[in-house]
């Protein structure tokens, strides 16, 4: 199916307005307008104030992704607008609904029916990572959005053999190598894929052709990006600290980290698509015999209990269990120092009961997730030795290109050194399509499809709270931060804000970056999430937390060293709340 050649385009039109409705909606009640940074896309920030005033285009050391085409199109748009976080913020809320729309569009193009292909667009829209994402000027959203253009596009090329389609996504699939480097993992799985699904065709020039098209634009540019960042620019810190390769000659290190990392990527995936599981259970028993068989399924359900038990027994993990976006607190990156160091006393936490029935939900789902990709690719596998291409089942170019380049994802996702759940949004939109192409054959039940909406305003409205807390915390943050430099004047050199913060202010001015916490040394005030009964606290900023347990809370501003300031607290007539 083509997109020119979907039935009733009108209906799918109204499916188009409906995530429409829900982004706006979303944006309603999370609010996109805040003008200060979060998380690294401070850095990604600075990089476009740079390169809109100056021309250059400079990469902090502590970047890791590629972020070039994400530099240039956040400077044009701040060429339009000005610059500002806000602005940046709202490029990226767009772009995450440029993604989703694309993703249901590529799900309609596999000829999966409108119902699923929604219900699959909503579960990446409303993922509380991606959700998360979606308000800050992160590369994680960005990326995925233009992974799915060119996957939509290299889907149009497949199927009408159109060399322009191809073209176009092997252009999309440019900008995402641009913005992070694992999108060379797509074009690379597309030029596989002709290789596996040909079934035999005769190799002519056309056929050379449209590998040169898929995977020799993004290769060029990435070769251009290597050379230019070795001999010019010059390697960044962060992006050697991404990968050791010393592990790669260590056995037990290697193999206790892949298993660490793969165990931890397929409780994910699980997570991720379990909003979905209630519609995939209504497959008819013929389709789930040859979604997955019996030792497939007793496989995966003892491998990932066994996997639950070991982590809990030996170091008392559940969800989740890998940080950064989703955390015991709640949703969106903690970098306040007591949050990383200290937890003195400990952060406020959700209930112990609700991580339990999420880590319930991730493990159901990753042993159907883990059943249904073997079961697929032992099919696959068939189908290439027979050269046979099975009815009713899309163009096998376009499922070799799915299954490559989730081997691609999880390779370097077992390899990484530190693993966040973000990495593994790429992931999601590649798993969904297969799952989805098993549960075609419905007998819709009402309990099924309730099951997945209320999944599904489950997950949203734990996104949406937890990214308002994320948003008011960091609000209440700063305005502690603005209080001590603009009101009373104190050297920014002397606050420790948070990780955030402390770049923007001290990162370019400080002498040596070794042995500092996060480019301060020795501050004078630091902002916390806790205080004990014996700290000095300056100044308390209030803000309203959503999720459990809700109420009012607090960001402290500590008087941390006995240094002498150039600012006098009580002289400066400071409150003891900032309101």
């Amino acid at each position: 199916m083509t997109i020119k050649s979907i039935r009733e385009p009108k209906l799918d039109l109204l499916a188009l307005m409906l995530i429409l409705l829900v982004y706006l909606s979303l944006a309603l009640v999370v609010s996109p307008f805040h003008e200060f940074p979060l998380n690294d896309d401070v850095m990604y920030a600075e990089a476009v104030q740079t390169f809109v005033e100056t021309g250059q285009l400079k990469l902090s050391p502590w970047v890791a992704p590629t972020l070039v085409f994400q530099v240039v199109y956040g400077a044009a748009v701040s060429k339009l607008f000005g610059f500002s976080f806000t602005t940046l913020r709202l490029s990226t809320l767009m772009l995450s609904l440029v993604g989703t729309s694309s993703f249901y569009l590529f799900l309609r193009m596999l000829s999966i029916g409108r119902v699923l292909s929604l219900c699959g667009a909503l579960t990446l829209a409303l993922n509380p990572v991606y959700l998360n994402m979606s308000y800050t000027f992160m590369t994680d959203v960005p990326f995925t959005a233009f992974l799915l253009l060119s996957l939509l596009c290299y889907t149009q090329g497949f199927t009408c053999n159109s060399h322009a389609g191809v073209l176009a996504g092997s252009a999309f699939a440019t900008a995402s190598v641009l913005i992070r480097q694992t999108g060379i993992l797509l074009p690379i799985a597309a030029s596989a894929s002709m290789l596996c699904g040909g079934f035999g065709a005769r190799k002519s020039r056309g056929w050379y052709l449209i590998i040169l098209l898929l995977s020799g634009l993004p290769i060029v540019a990435f070769t251009v990006y290597a050379a230019w960042f070795r001999l010019m620019h010059g390697p960044t810190r962060a992006l050697s600290a991404f990968f050791d390769p010393s592990i790669l000659v260590n056995p037990s290190s290697l193999a206790g980290m892949v298993l660490n990392h793969g165990f931890i990527t397929l409780e994910y995936a699980g997570l991720f698509i379990a909003p979905l599981l209630p519609l995939w259970l209504s497959v008819r028993k013929s389709e789930l015999s040859r979604a997955f068989n019996p030792r497939s399924l007793l496989f995966w359900t003892g491998l990932v209990t066994l996997g639950v038990f070991v982590v809990y027994l030996v170091g008392g993990k559940i969800m989740p269990y890998t940080g950064n976006i989703l955390h015991e607190a709640g949703v969106g990156t903690l970098t306040l120092k007591d949050a990383v160091f200290d937890h003195r006393p400990p952060l406020l936490r959700l209930p112990m009961s609700f991580w339990w029935l999420v880590t319930i939900l991730a493990s159901l789902s990753a042993v159907v997730i883990g059943s249904v990709m073997s079961s697929q690719g032992m099919q696959l596998m068939g189908d290439w030795r027979e050269k046979n291409q099975r009815p009713g089942v899309p163009d096998p170019r376009i499922l070799w290109m799915l299954w490559f380049a989730t081997l691609g994802f999880l390779g370097v996702g077992l390899l990484t050194r530190q693993l966040f759940d973000r990495y593994l949004i790429p992931l999601l939109v590649l798993l969904i399509p297969s799952l989805l192409l098993t549960a075609r054959p419905v007998r819709w039940k009402s309990w099924m499809m309730a099951g997945t909406l209320v999944l599904l305003l489950s997950y949203g409205t734990f996104g949406v709270l937890g990214t308002r807390d994320y948003l008011a915390w960091n609000e209440a943050r700063w305005t502690g931060i603005y209080y001590l430099v603009s009101v009373t004047g104190v050297n920014p050199s002397k606050i420790d804000g948070g990780y955030e913060a402390n770049y923007w202010y001290n990162y370019a001015n400080a002498a040596t970056k070794a042995g500092f916490w996060w480019w301060t040394k020795e501050p004078s005030y630091c902002l916390t999430f806790t205080h004990l009964d014996g700290d000095r606290v300056a100044i308390s900023i209030p803000y309203y937390r959503s999720l459990p347990p809700r109420g009012v809370e607090r960001i402290y501003v500590l008087e941390c060293s006995d240094n002498n300031t150039s600012t006098n607290m009580e002289d400066a007539g400071m409150l003891a709340i900032v309101q």
